[in-house]
Formats: structure tokens, C-alpha cells, sequence
């Protein structure tokens, strides 16, 4: 299984649950205080734990999404192994 994270800012919370919502099938979101450029700011990761294949293109588009949507110069998004125990 493969773990997929997205750092983003909180900005249009609901708006970016729904529209991860129609990629996937089920996600974790946690909310944190990030530093952008040295100035903190609200921020959430996106924690989506899958063995889709298409995966990465999906998340492709979300990263394209929220950057346009929230008009955000970055939108980090991290990939890890993770085995089920």
C-alpha cells in the first residue's frame, strides 16, 4: 500500500474535501499550523492510504485543483510505503 500526503493551506476546507471526495474513496484530514516563506499559517494534510493504480495521476489533478482554486503558488504532495498490519 502506498501513503500519499498533501500539505496544503486551509482555505476552502469543505470545498477540498468533496472535490478529494470524487478521486477517492476515503482520506484523513488533519489539521496544523505550517510555515510558508518563514510566516505560519493554517494548514491541513491530506493523508490517503491506497493501491490504486492511478493514483498518482489523481492526485495530479488535486494538486492542479487546489493550487487554481486557492490560488497557491505550492501544494506539497508526499509519497510513502506503508505495509497493513
Amino acid at each position: 500500500m502506498t501513503k500519499y500526503k498533501i500539505y496544503t493551506e486551509q482555505k476552502n476546507l469543505r470545498w477540498m474535501t468533496t472535490m478529494i471526495s470524487e478521486y477517492f474513496g476515503g482520506f484523513t484530514v488533519l489539521k496544523a499550523l505550517g510555515y510558508w516563506q518563514g510566516k505560519p499559517e493554517k494548514s491541513v494534510c491530506i493523508e490517503i492510504i491506497t493501491d490504486d493504480p492511478l493514483a498518482e495521476y489523481r492526485l495530479h489533478q488535486i494538486r492542479l485543483k487546489i493550487e487554481g482554486y486557492n490560488v497557491q503558488d505550492e501544494v506539497l504532495i508526499t509519497k510513502s510505503e506503508v505495509e497493513k498490519i
